[in-house]
């Protein structure tokens, strides 16, 4: 019960971390992400079932965490090249 809390108080350590770092939303989008680890995790190694909803609902979190990185990434990209164009005032 004791290592229970503690691995409870680090797991709210490190969220409150994270949320300090980066926004709500790719806080979630990381939860999401989180969520098919485990999921996956558990099928491979615990043998769970898997319905064609099931799979379909993975595939689809899954798509949408690959869709929201893209966008993060080009957004970045985008802000990078802004800061390397050099403007000129006359």
């Amino acid at each position: 019960m004791l290592l229970d809390g503690f691995c409870n108080f680090l797991y709210n350590a490190i969220a409150f971390t994270l949320i300090s770092h980066m926004s709500p939303v790719s806080y979630a989008i990381a939860g999401s992400a989180k969520r098919l680890v485990v999921i996956s995790i558990s099928i491979l190694v615990l043998h769970n079932p898997v319905t064609k909803l099931n799979l379909f609902g993975i595939s689809l979190a899954l798509i949408g965490v690959i869709i929201y990185n893209q966008a993060k990434y080009y957004e970045q990209k985008q802000n990078i090249n802004e800061k390397n164009v050099i403007s000129v005032s006359p």
